[in-house]
């Protein structure tokens, strides 16, 4: 598992880390103009082959808004989404390095 540095020291006002480039990251989702429920062929489809290849049963595809991660694709878990502070991505969007976690339980 990666160690991921934390770009900024969290307080009791920041619920989670929050990459340097904030603001222009949450424009840039807001351009994608997607949105939770929105049915992804495609997406599916590389999930499907994910799980399949890799022998594990969920694989996701997710987009962090400012306060929610959404799960534009899932293969083995059946939620749209969670809370930021909830998910692994929080930590993949502030480090450029791969996250790999080995076993996770929810």
């Amino acid at each position: 598992m990666a160690n991921i540095p934390l770009p900024e020291p969290l307080d009791d006002a920041t619920l989670h880390p929050v990459p340097r480039d904030e603001p222009e990251r949450l424009r840039r989702v807001t351009r994608l103009a997607v949105s939770a429920g929105q049915v992804h062929p495609t997406l599916d489809h590389v999930t499907g082959l994910a799980a399949g290849l890799l022998g594990v049963p969920v694989a996701l595809i997710s987009i962090v808004e400012e306060e929610r991660q959404w799960f534009l694709s899932r293969q083995g878990l059946d939620l749209p989404g969670t809370s930021r502070r909830e998910s692994f991505c929080q930590f993949t969007i502030v480090s450029p390095s791969v996250m790999e976690i080995g076993r996770a339980h929810v």
